[in-house]
């Protein structure tokens, strides 16, 4: 399985843009042509998967008569499955194969690992998308403070999913070693962090 986070090729994150020059409003885009240069073809049993923040989640992919199925799980728990070897079919009854998007929705904000495995076929991904899909920050929870590597904080509240941490100076962390209700620091020296929740 490929971790995306870990400074493997980010094929399927790293978005970028895509601008039609003709036009007043230039139009952001995924990909360059039809289909992409930049999908992610997973093999049957292939999996990927990368942590990120948001509380909903896109995934992109191209559906294709030889292709099998997605199933993407969020936090250890399937929240997709799809067939994506579907065909859109014109009033002519011409069949068409296009780009196709499910979305994962109403998670509690913070940071999940959202795992990608092809099954029963190959998969063509081109795409996960994160959304911070929250009205305002009234239930947000956000703690500062300062911190050693080897230390460990335990949040007198528990977060609803894994928060988003900021640190600065030398110090680091794992995601590993991020839990709902604790994080354990690693780094080379002392240094600022915020952590940031719902």
């Amino acid at each position: 399985m490929q971790k995306l986070w870990r400074g493997e090729p980010l094929h399927i994150i790293v978005m970028g843009s895509s601008i039609d020059r003709g036009s007043a409003n230039p139009r952001m885009a995924l990909y360059d042509g039809p289909y992409g240069t930049r999908q992610r073809v997973l093999k049957p049993g292939e999996s990927i998967e990368i942590d990120i923040p948001g509380t909903d989640f896109s995934l992109a992919y191209v559906d294709d008569p030889k292709t099998g199925t997605l199933i993407a799980t969020v936090d250890g728990e399937e929240r997709l499955r799809v067939s994506t070897n579907q065909s859109f079919k014109t009033a002519d009854n011409q069949e068409l194969f296009l780009e196709n998007r499910r979305g994962i929705r109403n998670l509690p904000y913070g940071m999940h690992l959202v795992h990608v495995t092809a099954d029963q076929g190959a998969v063509r991904l081109l795409g996960i998308y994160s959304y911070d899909n929250r009205a305002n920050r009234k239930h947000e929870n956000v703690l500062r403070g300062y911190a050693v590597p080897g230390e460990q904080i335990q949040f007198s509240a528990e977060f609803h999913a894994r928060p988003i941490v900021l640190v600065s100076g030398g110090l680091k962390f794992r995601s590993t070693d991020l839990y709902r209700d604790r994080l354990t620091f690693t780094g080379t020296s002392a240094g600022g962090f915020e952590v940031v929740g719902q």
